[in-house]
């Protein structure tokens, strides 16, 4: 019993801190480090025998859990950014179970499998990351370094009616420190179901059809993509539902008072110390695995990155993916490049995005192959497959693991570093 109330009140502190960070976003302009939490309520049904992943983005200082309950026996498992098993639980007769996890930098994944062989499993998770020293901007608040007013912006707002056959998406791009609003009104019927989730794969809400208005604060804790996805209800939980489903929707988002970094200007420097940064590609391969039952070709692979003159390196950039969609869109911007209006070099896609040129790279969600990264590439590009990465070992390492049984996959990696020479 004095467990079960230790985990409510981490719960109800998890609660009461999202709360309080919502008001400090809202009415605060300060940027000093401040702890927040972010939870997310997911509410969803597994088939029978379906098995579901999502993950959890987080630095290795941060504290998580994930609460969780059913009424038929489903099974839980978290995997480290690593892909070790860290927990893992049979969760059996509408039982909470809170996992705490954390320690590592990168993409913790969150698998639920449904034991039922005849019978649908409806399930409750609730997830919890607490960050203790969230910085969303520069840290200087100096009226000199002033970019942006805090702000309130509506994104969406109208009605709306929705088919189970047909979903609706509402696409919102966020910054770090932002605050995403939502709120779903039923007009006629129930309210549809509602899931929000991330460009990074994160899951950050789900619910199911009911008759009340559901309203979400989400505090953005990275840039990027947040996607609104609503689809009808079904009757009975396998036909189309023959009411209509209107709803009214508003998305907004609260922008904080946002302050630039301000550097003191350097003097002069010697014409005879004058240092240029040049780039080099390290590295520009396509590397095949074979599937698991090929007996002539192996399914693992491991690249060792070392750099030559490592003290000379500023940071360097690295993107990876798999499967033919990331393929094809990797020769696709490789077709178009850009060019620099200053200088008049070309960039490739990796370069282009190393130097601000472009803010993103294609995303590689194909599940077949497994990565496993070194900690200072799994910190630089928390859960995404191409980052920049400014602190490094004097080896950086990626395993790859395909786990299909009878196909293939041919994985592209390349990477740029960026030294400095003397002119």
């Amino acid at each position: 019993m004095m467990i079960q109330l230790l985990r409510y009140n981490i719960f109800m502190k998890s609660f009461l801190n999202l709360v309080a960070f919502i008001f400090l976003i809202s009415f605060g302009s300060a940027q000093s480090p401040i702890e927040i939490t972010r939870s997310s309520s997911l509410n969803f049904k597994l088939e029978n025998k379906e098995i579901r992943s999502f993950v959890v983005i987080a630095d290795s200082t941060d504290i998580m859990g994930i609460q969780i309950g059913s009424k038929r026996p489903i099974n839980v498992s978290i995997k480290d950014p690593n892909g070790a098993i860290r927990a893992g639980k049979m969760v059996l007769g509408n039982s909470y179970s809170w996992i705490e996890f954390g320690g590592t930098t990168g993409a913790w994944e969150i698998t639920i499998e449904n034991l039922f062989s005849f019978s649908k499993a409806k399930v409750k998770v609730v997830t919890a990351i607490t960050k203790n020293n969230f910085i969303y901007g520069s840290g200087d608040s100096r009226t000199d370094s002033l970019i942006s007013e805090r702000s309130e912006e509506i994104l969406t707002k109208g009605t709306f009616r929705v088919k189970k056959a047909n979903p609706l998406s509402f696409p919102v791009p966020v910054l770090k420190g932002d605050t995403l609003l939502v709120d779903i009104i039923p007009e006629s019927g129930k309210c549809p179901e509602l899931s929000v989730a991330n460009d990074l794969g994160e899951w950050l809400h789900a619910s199911l059809s009911a008759r009340e208005e559901k309203v979400l604060k989400i505090p953005i804790l990275a840039d990027g993509a947040y996607d609104i996805g609503i689809s009808g209800a079904s009757l009975f939980g396998i036909f189309p539902s023959p009411f209509k489903q209107v709803f009214n929707i508003k998305l907004s988002k609260i922008s904080p008072t946002r302050y630039a970094l301000i550097t003191e200007e350097a003097p002069p420097a010697d014409p005879k110390n004058i240092l240029d940064t040049i780039s080099e590609v390290y590295m520009d391969t396509i590397i095949s695995l074979g599937a698991t039952r090929d007996i002539i070709h192996s399914n693992e692979g491991v690249l060792k990155i070392r750099f030559r003159d490592p003290e000379s390196i500023l940071f360097w950039v690295i993107s990876y993916g798999v499967g033919s969609a990331y393929l094809s869109q990797m020769k696709t911007l490789n077709q178009v490049p850009y060019i620099d209006p200053l200088t008049g070099l070309t960039l490739d896609p990796l370069e282009a995005y190393a130097l601000g040129k472009r803010k993103s790279l294609p995303r590689s969600i194909d599940g077949q192959v497994q990565f496993f990264l070194s900690e200072d590439i799994a910190s630089a590009l928390r859960g995404k497959n191409y980052g920049r990465v400014e602190a490094f070992y004097d080896e950086s390492r990626m395993k790859m693991l395909n786990k299909s049984k009878n196909v293939g996959q041919k994985v592209h990696v390349k990477v740029v570093s960026y030294r400095t020479m003397q002119k």
